[in-house]
């Protein structure tokens, strides 16, 4: 069976395609990573653009799992950890000399993992900054 889907919000502003896409936990508010180096946020219910990030297009991020944080990878080649509701940079975690492919939060939004092309895993403490594990 075929179902037929419609159109029904539209979310425009990026100069290029989008790449990456995650709604948020509660599914409010839309998140966009794009190839003209931003991270949007976008309110579902309106398409409102909620918040803008710059140096952040690399098409790779994740929400924390009660919505309060986003982090994503940079086009420095650091993870930003942003407060979600004001927008504010929390944390910049030093990556990999090479491009931040994933980026994932532990459970209990304690922890964040990223991975790159450098083939290592780390694991950091949301809170302190601190790396606590690495594959190195």
């Amino acid at each position: 069976m075929l179902l037929e889907c419609q159109e029904i919000r539209r979310f425009e502003g990026h100069e290029f395609r989008a790449d990456w896409l995650a709604f948020s936990p509660d599914g409010s508010i839309l998140a966009s990573a794009s190839h003209d180096h931003t991270v949007r946020l976008w309110e579902v219910s309106t398409g409102k653009e909620v918040a803008k990030y710059k140096d952040g297009g690399l098409g790779v991020g994740a929400w924390s799992p009660d919505g309060k944080m986003l982090a994503f990878a940079g086009t420095d080649l650091q993870v930003q950890v942003t407060d979600s509701a004001s927008g504010k940079v929390l944390r910049k975690l030093k990556g990999p000399k090479e491009s931040i492919k994933a980026v994932a939060f532990s459970p209990d939004g304690k922890w964040l993992a990223t991975g790159g092309w450098d083939e290592f895993v780390r694991v950091w403490d949301v809170r302190t900054g601190k790396r606590l594990h690495s594959k190195e």
